[in-house]
Formats: C-alpha cells, structure tokens, sequence
C-alpha cells in the first residue's frame, strides 16, 4: 500500500521529470546554448530592474498632527534627521521633547 502512494506522484512532478528527460536528449552544444541564453535572459531582466524601478528615497518630511480638531503647531525640526543621531543623542531628544510636552500641558 506504501509502494503505490510513493509511485502515485503530482502532475508537477512528472512534468519535470519530462522537461529533465527532453533537456537530457539534448547534444551537449544545444544544451549549454539553451542554460546560457536562460541564465543571460534572467541577468539581463536583473539588470533592467534597476532602470525600471528607481531606488527608494527615504526622506523625513513635516507631518501635521490633529488633536481634538485643533491643529497642532509643531516645532520645525532639528538640522539632523532622528536617522543620523547616535541612539544617546537621540534618547536625549526624545527626554526632551516629551519634558517640554509636559510643561506646556501643565
């Protein structure tokens, strides 16, 4: 019963085991002709990839926040970017900014 489980395999399977057989028939020319134009075809669609789609451009940019319906005025902020802070520098911009958010609630 374990013998025809093992025998019975997908279409998937055998329609690979075809294209192994058809690609094995192959003269040896023909066959390295054939994997070089895939693999040249797959490098060059690699290639194009970086023309067609430009990189990303991450940016930091003013977001206005609104509280209750009321638009918040928000500092401009610092020369740097959170991003090129050392994660002291930032820790203390973080303490800050929340301190002075608290001092003006109060």
């Amino acid at each position: 019963m374990t013998e025809n489980k093992l025998k019975d395999v997908s279409r998937f399977t055998r329609w690979v085991n075809d294209l192994d057989f058809r690609d094995q028939s192959l003269t040896p020319r023909r066959r390295k002709r054939k994997w070089i134009l895939i693999i040249g075809g797959i490098f060059i669609l690699f290639l194009l990839s970086f023309l067609l789609f430009p990189s990303a451009n991450p940016g930091s940019s003013k977001i206005s926040s609104l509280e209750a319906g009321i638009e918040k005025q928000s500092k401009e902020p610092a020369a740097q970017s959170a991003f090129d802070l050392p994660v002291d520098s930032f820790e203390n911009h973080l303490k800050s900014v929340i301190y002075e958010e608290l001092s003006e609630k109060e």
